[in-house]
């Protein structure tokens, strides 16, 4: 048994190795059937013409976006670092501006302030020398009338003198630098009536002088009394 299916196997392998060929009735029959009909042929359809798509050179395109992009990114990078240079040195010169500005305002102020307590001072002793002036001029304006004063107190007396003398010249002369010493004591502002009163002794004196030498002494005598008071008045 084990041998027959053996030589069965072999047998198998063999006719797989060499087929048989087909006889003449076959062969027609597997013609006709393998032989295609009208019907079976496929119609040919008219090929159908599209145009080329042209295609953009995408890589081209990207790599030049890519560098229009770089250069723009590198031209705005340089643009920010020259602006921020630009900056901080318009800073740095306005701030050193500004900070001596502010020294020299400071120095403007503190000269400022020394001119006007120098100013202060210099008012403060300018109305003390006003203020020394005017009692230096008081002082002058009552000196000077009492040498006024005096002087007329001295030609009286050299009238009174002369008169004793019995020297009509000499009394003459003492009268009229009398009157003029009357004239410095108006323009010196002495009172009127007090200068009024003067003047009357005066010319009685003038009067009496060659008539009545007596009673042109008496005269001068009441004259001298009231310049003594005028005197004693002045101090």
């Amino acid at each position: 048994m084990p041998s027959e299916e053996v030589n069965n196997s072999i047998d198998s392998s063999k006719q797989a190795a060499n087929p048989v060929p087909p006889t003449g009735s076959q062969t027609t029959e597997s013609f006709f059937q393998s032989s295609p009909t009208l019907e079976d042929k496929p119609v040919e359809s008219a090929p159908v013409v599209s145009e080329p798509i042209h295609a953009e050179p995408v890589t081209r395109r990207e790599s030049w976006f890519k560098r229009a992009i770089r250069s723009l990114m590198f031209a705005l990078l340089f643009l920010l670092i020259g602006a921020a240079a630009l900056y901080f040195t318009l800073y740095r010169t306005a701030s050193a501006e500004l900070t001596q500005l502010r020294l020299e305002a400071a120095a403007s102020a503190n000269q400022v302030a020394t001119l006007e307590a120098q100013l202060n001072t210099a008012q403060t002793d300018l109305s003390s020398s006003r203020a020394t002036i005017q009692s230096n001029n008081d002082q002058i304006a009552a000196l000077t009338l009492k040498l006024a004063v005096y002087k007329m107190k001295t030609d009286v007396n050299t009238i009174r003198v002369a008169l004793l003398k019995l020297d009509p010249i000499t009394a003459r002369q003492a009268l009229n630098a009398s009157r003029a010493d009357l004239a410095d004591l108006t323009a010196l502002k002495v009172d009127a009536s007090t200068l009024d009163g003067f003047t009357k002794r005066l010319d009685n004196t003038d009067r009496l002088m060659a008539t009545d030498p007596q009673k042109a002494m008496l005269e001068l005598d009441n004259l001298i009394d009231n310049l003594y008071l005028l005197e004693s008045n002045l101090k």
